[in-house]
């Protein structure tokens, strides 16, 4: 170090400012290519943003309930409930409106489900289930009432005369209230009733249900005489019972 300062005192002063200029300039060159070498590094692969992002084919929308043409539907993201009842097909006369948010933003993979104006605040909004086999049925009418019952013989003719032509046990619906349909039970024929009820304060089993065994002759099992209910689907229909429940 001490050389380089004697060799540098030893020049006259035009040598040092071209020295100094020299010097300078090597350095701002060396600036120049570290400040390079710094976005080089941060700007990355030049890969476009496009081919980077998946594009979203939209949603998928189950929509069911009372519109006219139920069904799986695809929208774009961002559709709301108004564009699914739409492409459904629109709300009939019997739809509750009501029952559904318009304005709502719809979510891939929902069920959009419009109720019925007798199901609103009712037991018409009861869940049915039936369970068959190749020679017996069993039909759940679980709550139902008379309106819903007709609802269920309005929209499922076929299937119902079907269950006519077999062996068939129904659960009376509602523990066997007043509130039933003579048509609908006419039109299944059952070979059995299964009234489940209990104990209560409302008159359950009321006389009009359990008359809606005799136009076919049907046998009546009552869980508040008979207790428990077990069926037993063999060569020929059996059923056994517990005995009358005490609590």
């Amino acid at each position: 170090m001490r050389a380089l300062v004697e060799k540098y005192n030893s020049l006259n002063e035009t040598q040092k400012k071209r020295g100094l200029i020299a010097i300078l300039m090597v350095l701002a060159l060396i600036g120049v290519w570290l400040s390079g070498q710094d976005e080089a590094e941060s700007v990355g692969p030049l890969i476009p943003i496009e081919s980077s992002v998946p594009v979203s084919p939209g949603i998928f929308v189950h929509v069911v309930g009372e519109v006219a043409l139920p069904g799986l539907y695809q929208f774009p993201v961002g559709s709301r409930a108004s564009d699914a009842i739409d492409r459904a097909g629109g709300l009939p006369s019997e739809a509750a409106q009501e029952s559904i948010n318009l304005a709502r933003i719809l979510s891939d993979g929902e069920q959009l489900t419009v109720l019925s104006r007798e199901a609103i605040d009712s037991n018409d909004a009861s869940l049915v289930v039936l369970i068959e086999s190749e020679n017996y049925s069993i039909l759940f009418l679980g709550d139902l009432g008379q309106s819903g019952q007709e609802r269920l013989l309005r929209r499922h003719p076929k299937l119902l005369s079907q269950l006519a032509a077999k062996t068939l046990v129904t659960q009376v619906a509602h523990h066997g209230s007043a509130d039933q349909s003579a048509n609908l039970y006419r039109a299944i024929d059952s070979e059995i009733l299964i009234f489940s009820v209990g104990k209560n304060d409302y008159g359950h089993p009321t006389n009009s249900a359990l008359g809606l065994a005799w136009p076919s002759g049907a046998k009546v099992l009552r869980t508040d005489l008979l207790g428990h209910v077990a069926l037993s689907f063999t060569s020929e229909l059996r059923y056994r019972y517990s005995g009358k429940l005490t609590a």
